[in-house]
């Protein structure tokens, strides 16, 4: 399991099978804050991409279960994250062509609009096929 980057633990919201909302609040003690960059603090973009990877972590289908973190298809930036922004993620599973595993796009949220979407991608694990 890959460590994750914010001491703030992801809050699983809701879920319907492939769908989920789960949410995470940016405290201004996280470590990560105290350099990207000083005086202006803004959450970095990979923590965002892992956010979307730990919401996905909880909300995994049942049919899914079995997939393994693979790569991040895509990231896609349009504002920053800052300290006391609470994040929403909502997010979509997709069973991939041909059974080539799963994919889960992560759209970000803050109160002032939408601020990233992210596409991850898992695959089948060779040990539980």
């Amino acid at each position: 399991m890959m460590p994750a980057l914010l001491a703030t633990p992801v809050l699983l919201v809701e879920q319907d099978g492939y769908n989920a909302t789960a949410a995470l609040d940016v405290h201004a003690d996280e470590p990560v804050l105290s350099g990207h960059y000083p005086g202006f603090a803004v959450l970095p973009g990979v923590c965002v991409i892992d956010t979307v990877r730990r919401a996905a972590q909880l909300c995994r289908p049942a049919d899914a279960q079995h997939g393994v973190f693979d790569t991040v298809e895509s990231a896609r930036f349009l504002e920053p994250v800052f300290p006391g922004d609470r994040m929403r993620i909502t997010l979509r599973w997709e069973p991939g062509r041909e059974g080539d595993g799963w994919r889960c796009t992560g759209a970000v949220t803050v109160e002032d609009g939408k601020v990233a979407t992210i596409r991850l991608r898992y695959r089948v694990s060779e040990v539980c096929q």
